[in-house]
């Protein structure tokens, strides 16, 4: 073989192994690309996690049914159309009464200003707070209406504010 001849064929050799380097590479691609867009890529990395969970729980004696279960409790949630939604009229009558709980504790707050002589209201709307006062207790019981905590006060307040909320007024409205 002449020079020229050996030339051309460690040119076309090396431009034939770039050639399908190229290609396989572009073949790795498209496939990597494909699995990735799979519409079950969600289903199988949810299977790879199982499966992992699955090893680990079988070293504590742990079978796949009881793995499946415990899954399905702490991961499941439910669809909107299995969710059954409370009632206007519920959220209101729970709305009410936070408002009247969250009403009756400053009321009892203000009552211990006005006997310690902190405060001064007016005896005609004095005399209408004590009866709304008792009205409350009347309907929710003293038990309900004791003076609560810091914690207690939070999540009244939360509540409050929720359901307000879902009823049309924006978050933290709590004027009572």
């Amino acid at each position: 073989m002449e020079a020229w001849q050996i030339e051309l064929l460690k040119i076309g050799g090396t431009a034939l192994i770039a050639f399908f380097g190229g290609l396989g590479s572009y073949w790795l691609y498209l496939r990597k690309r494909k699995i990735e867009n799979a519409p079950d890529k969600e289903k199988l990395q949810e299977a790879e996690k199982l499966t992992t969970l699955l090893i680990q729980h079988r070293k504590h004696n742990i079978s796949p049914t009881e793995l499946w279960e415990f899954k399905e409790r702490m991961l499941s949630r439910a669809s909107q159309d299995e969710v059954e939604w409370r009632s206007k009229d519920e959220i209101l009558e729970a709305e009410e009464e936070f408002f009247a709980k969250a009403w009756y504790g400053r009321h009892k707050l203000l009552e211990s200003m006005v006997e310690s002589g902190k405060e001064k209201v007016t005896p005609e709307i004095w005399q209408e707070a004590l009866k709304a006062a008792k009205k409350i207790e009347g309907k929710y019981g003293k038990e309900q209406l004791a003076s609560w905590d810091d914690f207690e006060w939070g999540m009244l307040s939360g509540k409050l504010s929720a359901l307000r909320w879902v009823s049309g007024d924006e978050w933290d409205m709590l004027d009572t």
